[in-house]
């Protein structure tokens, strides 16, 4: 009988968290993160190697810290301040980016080897970001999210949304472990627009993530020539053959809805485009929601039209 019930606990588990990872974005709960600098004065020297970042991801300075979770430390993992407009919080309470395999190569934390642990900048709710999150992941792939308690040497720094990195652990999760495609961020002015057939002209528009000693961007480019250059009375049957409309025409729905205009139809940016290798074709990917439920107005001033976007 106790053989039974272990067994029987062991299939709620896997059929519960069928993914390692889903441990750590499980939201029946309030995860506890603990974050360990041997320096003191940690927070300015966060602080200063932010002032030295990078639109590089590889050129970000990380800091060396112990990273704690259900007792288990794992040591010399990178962290750092993360974020634009997070990072104008008016306390010390910053966004931060932990990377596990920083300083030790290969290592993971639960499959992962990166967590972005967001400080609910402008949303007092602390709930725009999981919520249209939860929405997205109901039709289409997305990050996950819950809440973290994060403890900085001992002492409670706030209550952190916790969000899934876009990368190729993600991909993988969702397309499978076959995938090698290109993965572009639009970030900082994604919008999609044709400069022309050099793609030297798209690297103050566009971050690529992966095979970046490669660089090869004549994928983006063919997708952004389709959109711009192509005949009216072709476009429809082009872009099917390249991009996944259907994905993209959820997202942009659910984003109506939320009215969240931090995002390609508002501003031209914070969002993937992965071309994925099992279809050929580039996939949307939703990317950072604090700014939902019409935080973010741009120049729209009346109330009425920000509830009845044409977009």
């Amino acid at each position: 009988m106790k053989y039974f019930l272990i067994f029987m606990l062991l299939i709620i588990f896997v059929s519960v968290f069928a993914d390692e990872s889903d441990v750590i974005y499980d939201d029946s709960q309030i995860l506890e993160f603990y974050i360990t600098f041997e320096d003191d004065e940690w927070y300015d020297m966060l602080y200063g190697n932010y002032l030295l970042g990078s639109e590089d991801e590889n050129d970000w300075i990380y800091s060396q810290a112990t990273f704690t979770f259900n007792g288990v430390d794992y040591d010399s993992v990178g962290v750092r301040f993360k974020g634009y407009k997070s990072m104008g919080y008016p306390t010390q309470k910053k966004p931060f980016k932990i990377k596990f395999d920083a300083f030790v190569e290969d290592q993971e934390f639960y499959s992962l080897d990166k967590l972005n642990l967001n400080n609910n900048y402008c949303d007092p709710s602390f709930l725009r970001e999981k919520l249209v999150y939860d929405v997205m992941n109901e039709y289409i792939p997305s990050s996950r999210a819950n809440f973290a308690k994060v403890y900085v040497n001992g002492i409670y720094w706030g209550l952190y949304t916790n969000v899934e990195q876009v990368n190729m652990k993600f991909v993988d999760r969702h397309y499978g472990g076959g995938e090698d495609g290109n993965l572009f961020k639009g970030d900082p002015h994604g919008d999609l627009v044709w400069y022309g057939p050099n793609q030297a002209d798209y690297y103050d528009l566009y971050e690529i993530k992966t095979n970046e000693e490669l660089n090869n961007w004549s994928d983006l480019l063919n997708l952004i020539d389709i959109v711009n250059n192509t005949p009216a009375n072709e476009f429809a049957e082009d872009l099917k053959g390249f991009f996944h409309i259907h994905n993209y025409l959820f997202y942009q729905v659910i984003n109506n809805y939320y009215v969240n205009l931090d995002s390609y139809f508002g501003n031209s940016r914070n969002y993937y485009l992965y071309h994925r290798t099992d279809t050929n074709k580039f996939t949307h990917i939703p990317w950072d929601f604090n700014y939902a439920f019409g935080v973010l107005k741009l120049n729209i001033l009346d109330p009425d039209d920000i509830l009845h976007l044409d977009m």
